[in-house]
């Protein structure tokens, strides 16, 4: 039903859902659905599609990479969102073996559903800060209840740092620490399970949990109030062609890296923590070298970087976390920000804050004082 109404709404999109209207839901051929199960299914088709034209216009005016035309969304999973007019929950008095039951109703031919509920964690300490939704999702193994919180502002910019991701380490941040180091077996382990068995689908399962473990982890660190990561797309875009640019192993690697939900859930976190959450394009940032700017391919060789023009030499993978924080630091949105120092004590090339930051006046003497120092 949901995808019939996008076919509708994708050649005249009515502007809200105030204009969904009787004449609007009766374009669809006749079901045994309500109006209200079919009100709630038009809802749902109208923000999947707005949504779209929202991101092809943000894109457009960010001047980023996009399609000429827009391709038209479809519901591809069992997933139904229902408003108060169809769905309750009701909550026992007395206790038993679920904690609620969401009621279904008015959805056609008499039709009346109790789906036992076992609330997560998370929904007692949502319960706690802000309010009950009236809506509902319902997909195939869980059901999502949104709630309503009263945030505050955004912290200052006055603690930034930059994350690199990558395989060996999850999170290369650039005070000098790495997350997230074990996510290597942990692909390894999807890796070896036969796609599809249920032993894959627990190691999948360990490895989001991992990356849950690490996005904690970077949020406890001190005085943090801005995160800066780089765009990652397409990382899998012409990965199998002819030429086979890549070998399978590499490609299984990154098949199961999952990429998309660490920086998902890293930028979820943020959200919550009132810490700002920021992107910058990912080309060059590991051959690039973040005291003096130069870039050269044979800045970087394995996990060792060192500057072929200054001298600088540094972990491979924290190097481009600095080059990434230098990115948004010296753009148009980081002119008041600060940058978190290298926190490492035995880090022996004490790089001084200014050239860290973008600012590159000592380069000369940086230059001087690398080959007398080395890392202990």
């Amino acid at each position: 039903m949901v995808n019939l109404y996008i076919d509708q709404f994708w050649f005249n999109t009515p502007k809200n859902n105030n204009e969904l209207v009787k004449d609007v839901l009766d374009v669809v051929a006749t079901t045994w659905l309500t109006q209200r199960a079919k009100q709630c299914a038009a809802r749902q088709a109208l923000g999947m599609v707005l949504a779209v034209r929202e991101r092809i216009k943000t894109a457009r005016k960010n001047k980023e990479k996009c399609k000429t035309t827009p391709r038209k969304p479809v519901l591809r999973k069992l997933k139904a969102e229902l408003s108060s007019l169809c769905a309750t929950l009701k909550i026992p008095e007395q206790k038993s073996s679920f904690d609620a039951w969401l009621h279904l109703k008015s959805l056609g031919n008499k039709l009346c559903l109790d789906l036992p509920i076992r609330f997560h964690k998370h929904y007692f300490e949502l319960a706690e800060i802000g309010t009950r939704c009236t809506q509902f999702i319902i997909t195939e193994k869980y059901i999502q209840i949104p709630f309503e919180i009263t945030v505050t502002e955004k912290l200052q910019p006055t603690g930034c740092i930059g994350i690199d991701t990558g395989i060996n380490a999850l999170a290369s941040v650039s005070i000098g620490e790495q997350f997230g180091t074990e996510i290597k077996n942990k692909i390894e382990r999807v890796k070896r399970c036969q796609h599809g068995s249920r032993g894959q689908q627990r190691a999948r399962r360990s490895l989001r949990q991992y990356i849950d473990r690490t996005v904690n982890e970077i949020m406890m660190i001190d005085d943090l109030t801005l995160v800066v990561v780089e765009q990652l797309k397409n990382i899998t875009k012409n990965t199998k062609q002819p030429k086979r640019r890549l070998g399978k192993n590499i490609r299984r690697s990154i098949g199961a890296w999952n990429v998309a939900y660490w920086l998902q859930r890293l930028e979820m976190a943020c959200e919550r923590n009132r810490v700002s959450f920021r992107t910058v394009t990912s080309f060059y940032t590991s051959q690039t070298c973040p005291v003096c700017g130069h870039c050269q391919k044979e800045n970087r060789n394995g996990l060792v970087f060192k500057c072929l023009q200054c001298g600088y030499t540094d972990n491979a993978d924290i190097s481009a976390s600095k080059s990434i924080l230098n990115r948004h630091l010296n753009g148009k949105f980081g002119k008041d920000c600060m940058g978190l120092a290298d926190r490492r004590k035995d880090f022996g090339l004490n790089v001084s804050q200014n050239s860290l930051f973008g600012q590159q006046d000592n380069a000369a003497w940086q230059h001087d004082h690398v080959k007398q120092t080395k890392f202990k």
